[in-house]
């Protein structure tokens, strides 16, 4: 299942953060968790994003990962089993 998300990644041509937008398949997510680093670097921050917005680091199960704008909430593969 294919979700979209923002990406912050970190352009080095441009010296700063920038942001795109990618679609991410949630079958293949292995974990996430809230990144601080970025919100350390609020003024290598592209305009109009702050880090009250908050930031996510997802874990592919490839061994990628990304950086996304928000809590993960939208991404979140966790469920209840019910016995």
């Amino acid at each position: 299942m294919l979700t979209q998300v923002i990406e912050v990644f970190y352009d080095h041509v441009e010296d700063r953060y920038s942001l795109r937008e990618v679609a991410i398949n949630k079958d293949n997510i292995e974990y996430v968790r809230p990144n601080r680093r970025i919100a350390l670097m609020e003024s290598a921050l592209p305009a109009g994003l702050t880090t009250a917005q908050g930031f996510t680091d997802v874990h592919f199960r490839s061994g990628h990962h990304m950086t996304i704008v928000g809590s993960g909430e939208k991404i979140s593969t966790k469920q209840l089993l019910r016995g």
